[in-house]
């Protein structure tokens, strides 16, 4: 019966969400498609899960009831406001071929720096075990050491990089309308670093990063101009699925050679015969079904502790801790047995030991609403800005399935970087722009 009304719910504010934004692919679609995914692999039951207690499928629905009460509440609030007709418009993507020099140059000045952080890591890695087939003999011992975070020598936080080249990679891309060097220039360093640390985290933020940004770039860009030919459609199409490809071919990779265990003493003979395939296969199953079984757990036992947002703003507590201030947060949570060990239990986890329980109610209606909000604001300004916060958005709503992704160092410190380096852009621009106009003054 479970299975049938999560059917049908999916189904249900899938044509909600078409509807509202006149799209398939906006974030209560996605929201939907990702919970309702999840939830529908857990009560499946290839595994034999614990069954999900009232309260979690409570608490389940009125944080997804919320989200989608804050998307559709902006869009509302603005049709009938028309407040977006006086959003400052941008002419950095309307002038998109001017700007691909500013793009070529950050690309390739992160995107280094990325890969020589990647490069870095697997010296510290041939350091310690002397070649690559002794690497990959002990992949389950690097992973460790990385969860462990007892591997020495390695500069922390460059990997940031490679988020900031993918970001720009992106809109190069969607003004070129093709997969171009330089975006497998910057995906190179995500996956060079991933392979080292043995993770497919960052694999999937970038590819969360790239798609989002191409996607919402190439639509303002389709909007405003006419310019959008059959020819340049059939290239990005062809570019989307290069980039898909590389992403899972890397996913996957990481997965064989890490050797993910395989065999579980809780899985049905209907899982037990997914063993051995490429992408399906019983630790993918657990990886994309256990964690809102995690959740329930975590709710019933009721044992943990955390600061006020100590989850929700980890990076932060992490350097404050540096000076004293707070004991050091763990990157890595307490797992539960349901019955298989997992230890994410999606960001609703994060948000109720960070806020108690309007946590879950409150934080997915402002995911919600402000996700509507820059999808109008972008569309309408073209603002880099924009598009900034809106991925960054998109990123948090695809992970929410697994976890609160601002835990990650990684993609706060890019986030940051990237702003820097539009705000210093746009001053140079506005610097430029009063040289010329007093320039022009001064003509007699």
């Amino acid at each position: 019966m479970s299975l049938l009304l999560i059917i049908i719910f999916t189904i249900l504010f899938v044509v909600i969400g078409v509807v509202v934004f006149k799209s398939w692919l906006n974030h209560v679609v996605i929201y939907t498609v990702i919970w309702g995914g999840m939830l529908f692999l857990y009560e499946l039951k290839l595994m034999k899960y614990t069954a999900l207690t009232d309260l979690t499928w409570i608490a389940v629905i009125i944080s997804f009831l919320t989200f989608v009460l804050g998307s559709v509440t902006y869009k509302y609030v603005k049709d009938f406001q028309k407040h977006s007709d006086s959003a400052f418009q941008s002419t950095f993507l309307l002038d998109g071929a001017k700007n691909l020099k500013f793009l070529k140059i950050t690309i390739i000045i992160t995107g280094t720096i990325s890969l020589l952080g990647a490069i870095q890591h697997w010296a510290v890695l041939f350091d310690m075990f002397g070649s690559i087939t002794s690497i990959l003999i002990n992949a389950n011992t690097i992973y460790r050491m990385r969860v462990q975070e007892e591997i020495p020598g390695v500069i922390p936080y460059v990997s940031a990089f490679g988020f900031v080249a993918v970001f720009f990679a992106a809109i190069e891309s969607a003004i070129k309308g093709r997969f171009t060097f330089l975006s497998f220039y910057a995906i190179v360093g995500v996956m060079l670093k991933e392979f080292a640390m043995l993770g497919r985290a960052g694999i999937l933020i970038a590819f969360v990063e790239y798609f989002v940004v191409l996607f919402f770039v190439r639509l303002f860009l389709k909007k405003q101009t006419d310019s959008l030919n059959i020819k340049k459609k059939s290239n990005l199409t062809l570019s989307l699925v290069i980039t898909l490809i590389i992403f899972i071919m890397s996913a996957s990779l990481v997965k064989n050679v890490r050797g993910a265990f395989e065999s579980y003493r809780s899985s049905t003979k209907e899982l037990n015969k997914l063993k051995g395939g490429l992408l399906i296969t019983p630790s993918i199953y657990l990886y994309f079904s256990a964690h809102i079984g995690v959740f329930s757990r975590y709710l019933w036992d009721d044992s943990e502790s955390s600061y006020f947002g100590e989850n929700t703003f980890l990076p932060v507590y992490r350097i404050i801790s540096k000076f004293g201030v707070v004991d050091p947060p763990s990157y890595y949570q307490k797992g539960y047995n349901i019955p298989m060990w997992t230890n994410t239990g999606t960001y609703l986890r994060e948000l109720h030991a960070d806020f108690g329980s309007l946590g879950i109610f409150l934080v997915p209606y402002l995911l919600g609403f402000l996700t509507s909000f820059y999808w109008f604001k972008f569309l309408k300004s073209g603002n880099l800005k924009d598009i900034l916060i809106l991925s960054h958005l998109y990123i948090i709503i695809v992970f929410s399935f697994l976890t609160m992704i601002t835990r990650s160092s990684n993609l706060i410190i890019s986030f940051v970087v990237i702003y820097m380096i539009i705000f210093l852009f746009e001053k140079y621009k506005f610097h430029q722009r009063e040289i010329e106009n007093k320039g022009e003054g001064q003509v007699v």
